[in-house]
């Protein structure tokens, strides 16, 4: 690995306004790439009336900044004036110049603008959603909701995972290989977008394809971050039960995702690859319980099975996760609507809609795998009896659809199974001869 001796580092940046708003996690992503630059005495930094969308921290020396009326001031390092970004605003209003030999460093514009609105709000959203105050009662919901709100939460993955994503960057795949595998996993979709919506990437409206993210945050920066961050929020357990439940999971959600991509490319009124990525991030408030239970089974009621504790936490878990992360309302939306059969809202279809039916599709035939979800079979209702149902118009499809999508949403699940390499590993067919045992 590289070293960059130029590279700023986050112990500076508590003092800077409004970079101090930078959780842990986005000063490092920060840190990696600005860097500390320095001037001789006499350069012109920034021009009066210019439209460099970026602003500048002074870290040594002294600047003269001129306005257009004449008036002159100087700003040394270390000063009140130097801890907040000079010339901020667009147009720039300054002459900049250096007084003497200067070090500094440039923050884009749009940084800057999500901090200041992070500030506005009081931090960060967790502390401000409403949260019902049940869920505080399990000590295993208070630290998942406590490293939630500290930037710090860990999510329950498969080993395969981690060294699939490690063979993508060592053997420099393309972006089109990269967008797939990350697109197909949900713990990595989730860590990834969480990042391409973070203060330090989002630059207007918040990102929810993996395609766009890959885009904004650039191939070559996001496989050093799927190294660096992405598999240090990922963790697998060496739990024989926990790993059931993780493959369980994994298997379901790329099946939810597979069958509401189906569904929304014969329904047209909805994007599909925001559909299948809303199934893959539906049950993802399970990941952060599989693994501090598996972590810390101290915090874990005795007289209360891991079943219950999911069925009671996930989709408050999933809500508050997403919302946190910056995910479009739809998502944490769909989250908590997902298991709720008789959902029905008195607009038009929407993807709440989509994955739910999405669900109890995949739902169709399992036995075994619905236990390890927390599902059990007295809880499924009948499809063509949901609201959602008709709603989006399933009662009017012909046979040859219903094939059509079967078709779809099978080729899709395969496509994931040959990307993580698991034609000969877990995978339905072999869950069901496998069982629980």
């Amino acid at each position: 690995m590289k070293q960059h001796h130029n590279r700023i580092t986050p112990e500076l940046l508590p003092d800077l306004f409004p970079l101090n708003y930078l959780t842990d996690n986005e000063k490092e992503l920060f840190c990696n790439q600005v860097q500390r630059q320095s001037a001789r005495p006499g350069k012109r930094l920034i021009e009066l009336d210019s439209t460099d969308d970026r602003a500048l921290y002074l870290l040594k020396g002294k600047l003269k900044l001129e306005a257009k009326d004449g008036h002159r001031h100087i700003v040394a390092a270390g000063t009140e004036d130097a801890k907040r970004a000079i010339s901020h605003l667009i147009p720039h209003w300054y002459n900049v110049t250096s007084v003497n030999p200067v070090e500094y460093f440039w923050v884009d514009n749009f940084v800057l603008d999500n901090l200041l609105e992070r500030q506005n709000r009081g931090g960060e959203d967790v502390r401000n959603l409403d949260v019902n105050p049940q869920l505080f009662k399990h000590k295993l919901f208070q630290r998942i909701y406590h490293d939630l709100s500290e930037d710090k939460l860990a999510l329950a993955t498969l080993p395969e995972v981690l060294v699939r994503i490690q063979t993508v960057v060592e053997e420099q795949q393309f972006a089109d290989e990269l967008i797939s595998v990350v697109a197909s996993d949900p713990a990595i979709s989730a860590v990834v977008l969480k990042i391409a919506n973070s203060a330090v990437y989002r630059k207007g409206d918040l990102v929810d394809t993996v395609k766009d993210a890959v885009v904004l945050i650039g191939v070559e920066q996001l496989k050093d971050i799927l190294l660096k961050n992405v598999t240090r929020n990922l963790h697998y357990s060496h739990s024989p039960e926990i790993i059931k439940r993780v493959q369980a999971l994994w298997w379901h959600s790329a099946e939810v995702g597979a069958i509401a991509y189906a569904l929304a490319k014969r329904l047209k009124t909805f994007n599909p690859k925001r559909a299948m990525l809303m199934g893959l991030l539906h049950d993802v408030g399970m990941l952060p319980i599989y693994y501090y239970a598996d972590r810390y089974p101290e915090l874990l009621d005795k007289n209360q099975s891991l079943d219950e504790l999911v069925k009671q936490l996930h989709g408050d878990l999933g809500t508050l996760i997403l919302a946190t992360w910056k995910f479009p309302e739809e998502f944490a939306k769909v989250s908590i609507d997902a298991d709720d059969w008789d959902y029905h809202s008195e607009n038009d279809a929407d993807y709440s809609d989509l994955v739910m039916m999405a669900q109890l599709h995949s739902f169709i035939g399992k036995g075994d795998e619905k236990k390890l979800l927390a599902i059990s079979e007295k809880h499924l209702p009948m499809i063509v009896e949901r609201p959602a149902y008709k709603k989006l118009g399933l009662d009017k499809l012909s046979h040859q659809d219903s094939m059509w999508l079967l078709s779809t949403a099978k080729n899709k699940l395969s496509d994931l199974k040959e990307k993580w390499g698991l034609k000969n590993s877990w995978g339905p067919e072999k869950f069901r001869k496998a069982g629980t045992g």
